[in-house]
């Protein structure tokens, strides 16, 4: 499905509603993948409050963000990426999909891309979702004891992870 038929069809914030799974809660915030990334392995870090912009942030909600954008950005270079930006989704304008702050951390890209992005960026599968949870899952699995998989609200076990493959360095169609 085309990520701009899915926006044009919310009636609530998909961040105060999340359905998919998080990688890692924090008190103030969490970090899961994009359900419509821009490439492979494109992670979200969203505060728990609705709030849309950086500067309403409080101080413990700013040091949940930053520690999830540095564990996500360790994470993308354990899946093999080089590089990563970090794109922060504040305010009320039209490049903005949903109104409650969120910060990306994309893999391998150079943000004037985005744009030409933005016109093919679909929504990914529930298959193709849950794979590169679990290539999160596995690579957090040694570094946080607070995985958490929201759709069973329990704590991943350690065993509970697959043999992982490093990936190709490659972008979803």
């Amino acid at each position: 499905m085309p990520y701009k038929d899915l926006v044009n069809k919310l009636t609530r914030c998909p961040f105060c509603d999340i359905k998919q799974p998080i990688i890692i809660h924090k008190k103030t915030a969490f970090l899961t993948p994009s359900i419509a990334p821009y490439y492979k392995h494109h992670l979200l870090v969203i505060p728990k409050r609705h709030i849309i912009s950086f500067l309403d942030m409080t101080r413990n909600e700013y040091r949940d963000i930053i520690d999830l954008l540095k564990t996500g950005g360790e994470t993308i270079r354990q899946l093999g990426h080089n590089n990563f930006s970090v794109l922060i989704r504040d305010g009320s304008n039209d490049a903005k999909s949903v109104e409650h702050l969120h910060c990306h951390i994309i893999p391998n890209v150079k943000i004037g891309h985005l744009k030409e992005k933005e016109e093919t960026r679909k929504v990914i599968s529930k298959k193709e979702f849950s794979l590169v949870c679990g290539e999160l899952k596995f690579v957090l699995n040694g570094a946080n004891n607070n995985l958490m998989d929201n759709s069973a609200g329990n704590v991943i076990p350690k065993s509970g992870f697959k043999k992982f493959t490093r990936p190709a360095r490659e972008r979803l169609p």
